[in-house]
């Protein structure tokens, strides 16, 4: 496993090309699409708002300036 390049309290976990990868934070088990799609869709918003080209290198510096709202999306995510 390794650290997941958008948020490094969790890690990345692979499971092959036909399977859903993973995250795991603190100790529990994520579906990566439910994290990644939500901050890519507050991004896409971010980005036409600000001007910003929506591209995967702007995702990541996004994704780096917000990692209170990735915590966030963890814990709405574990109720």
């Amino acid at each position: 496993m390794a650290k997941w390049k958008y948020f490094n309290e969790a890690e990345f976990i692979y499971n092959g090309d036909w399977n859903d990868p993973q995250l795991k934070y603190k100790g529990k088990i994520y579906n990566s699409h439910i994290i990644e799609d939500t901050m890519w869709d507050r991004f896409n918003e971010y980005a036409e708002e600000e001007g910003v080209e929506p591209n995967e290198e702007n995702f990541t510096i996004y994704c780096l300036n917000n990692q209170d709202d990735i915590r966030e999306l963890f814990e709405i995510a574990n109720v």
